[in-house]
């Protein structure tokens, strides 16, 4: 059995995968690991080139997201630890050691501290959020919860509620337990998700700010306009439908659509350069969430 199986969801992002496999060939020390790429159907004509040597690489027949190709790695192979990846990652440090290191009794998932490319540490809000909180994000006063969650980051580890899939550590027995990643999240909160349920199973989730890691802010989708954006609403919404009910639900979808046609509006009078990029998305997720089809 591997000890610690490294896995990276590949969507044309071969121009970054090759950074992040050095890094953890540089760093990686103290763990006996296997790097598994995982091609959701990119027909990415560069990808095996970048790879090198000892890089199994797993080629799907078509994109079915983010939680779908993990789901694909994590099933070809069996090991202790899962560490998930995004190819828009360089290691820092020996982080893979110093997360497996923490997965110990109660502890079933981890992450690192999360640095910029100019190397300045950023501070999510590890707790979960409900329908206010994304509501309060719209408006930008998402720093009226935060400010007092700031203070954990004063401390090398502390437990939260969820780490970011960016770089994602569980145990083989969390996934023996809970099963795997919703593949009906097609990008975005699956691992909110998964730790929501790991929690509720009893296992802890812990961030190890002594593992450091740089993460490119999701290099690989932010190519596309209007992308993100469509299914960051569709997996927050899925999100709230089901773990706060539908009163929240209802709530966040209406502030939602409000958003979104602020958003035309801004894009048609203010931004007309390559507007349709924006415009497609934007009417789509407005259909959707009519049409109750999120």
């Amino acid at each position: 059995m591997i000890e610690v199986a490294v896995i990276i969801v590949n969507y044309r992002s071969s121009h970054l995968i090759a950074p992040l496999i050095q890094s953890i060939r540089k760093h990686t020390r103290g763990s006996r690991y296997q790097i598994i790429v995982v091609d959701n159907n990119s027909r990415d004509k560069d990808l095996v080139s970048v790879l090198g040597r000892n890089v199994r690489l797993i080629k799907l027949k078509e994109n079915r997201g983010f939680a779908a190709g993990n789901n694909a790695g994590i099933k070809a192979v069996k090991a202790r630890y899962y560490c998930l990846i995004n190819p828009d990652v360089v290691l820092l440090n020996d982080a893979i050691t110093i997360l497996k290191n923490n997965l110990k009794g109660e502890y079933g998932i981890t992450g690192p501290a999360i640095y910029t490319a100019e190397k300045r540490q950023v501070y999510p809000y590890y707790r979960f959020g409900d329908a206010l909180y994304e509501i309060s994000r719209l408006a930008r006063l998402e720093r009226l919860y935060q400010w007092n969650y700031k203070k954990h980051y004063r401390s090398d580890r502390f437990e939260a509620d969820w780490v970011t899939g960016a770089f994602f550590m569980v145990k083989q027995d969390v996934i023996q337990e809970i099963g795997l990643m919703d593949e009906a999240y097609f990008l975005y909160s699956e691992e909110t998700d998964y730790c929501w349920q790991a929690r509720k199973k009893g296992w802890r989730v812990l961030l190890n700010q002594g593992a450091r890691v740089i993460h490119l802010e999701e290099s690989s989708t932010a190519r596309i306009s209007g992308f993100r954006l469509y299914y960051q609403y569709r997996s927050k919404l899925r999100f709230i439908r089901r773990y706060y009910g539908l009163f929240q639900y209802s709530l966040l979808k209406l502030f939602y659509s409000l958003d979104i046609i602020i958003k035309m509006l801004v894009r048609l009078v203010f931004q007309p350069v390559h507007k349709e990029k924006f415009i497609k998305f934007y009417f789509l997720l407005l259909k959707e969430m009519v049409k109750n089809e999120i």
